[in-house]
């Protein structure tokens, strides 16, 4: 019920507001920040899932019951790429996958690499910074760069494909010509009104649907004949 009434405000303010609200309004900004806020202080979800992580340091910051399944998908060998870097850049790894993995933020990319080095992983795992600068004003060229990166790879596919940082609408856009044919794809935060429509065309292929309260994690399966397009 909660989700539902967020989601019908999200959608009240993009038709009266417009999908950019937060990125021109500093007032919107912080009103949104200080609501995040009182709710992680108030949520039982977001206590829950804050001592996951904390319980788990090695796990990815995904729905916790999604893990598993996630896992029971996972191959060695398999060809992976995700947008976004992090915890789930070791775990994947240490799954056997070889990896891509899209950053937008120089200084975590940097974070994140000198794990993988730490635990003998860096020749396993590509990573490729976009430099996404602020969290608001993004401009069409940042966008565009942070979610086609992987098109370089083509005509090359991935058995993997994790949607998980930056612009997850752009990002979800290309999924279809760089996801094989039977491949896996994993969408965090599919609750978001901005990625909603995208992940509903979706809904045919999807083989995982796990919630936490505040996060949705989504599992899809390509068929043979790919994804469909989501232009």
């Amino acid at each position: 019920m909660k989700r539902r009434l967020f989601h019908a405000a999200r959608v009240a303010s993009n038709r009266l507001f417009g999908t950019d609200l937060m990125h021109r309004s500093p007032l919107a900004r912080r009103l949104w920040a200080g609501w995040q806020a009182v709710v992680r202080q108030l949520s039982p979800a977001y206590r829950r899932q804050a001592r996951f992580e904390r319980d788990n340091p090695d796990a990815p910051w995904l729905v916790p019951e999604s893990i598993p399944f996630i896992e029971g998908l996972l191959r060695p060998g398999m060809r992976g790429l995700e947008w976004g870097a992090g915890r789930s850049t070791l775990w994947l790894a240490r799954h056997g996958l070889t990896l891509v993995s899209v950053e937008g933020r120089r200084s975590w990319r940097e974070q994140v690499a000198q794990w993988l080095a730490r635990d003998g992983f860096t020749a396993q795992v590509e990573l490729i910074t976009v430099d996404v600068h602020q969290e608001y004003d993004f401009d069409a060229a940042t966008v565009d760069a942070y979610a086609s990166a992987p098109l370089r790879f083509l005509p090359q596919r991935f058995d993997f494909v994790m949607v998980d940082g930056h612009f997850r609408v752009a990002c979800l856009r290309q999924v279809p010509a760089l996801l094989a044919p039977g491949g896996i794809l994993v969408v965090d935060n599919a609750e978001t009104a901005d990625v909603q429509p995208l992940v509903e065309r979706l809904a045919p292929y999807r083989i995982g649907d796990f919630d936490n309260g505040i996060w949705l994690t989504q599992i899809y399966r390509a068929p043979d004949v790919g994804l469909p397009p989501l232009d």
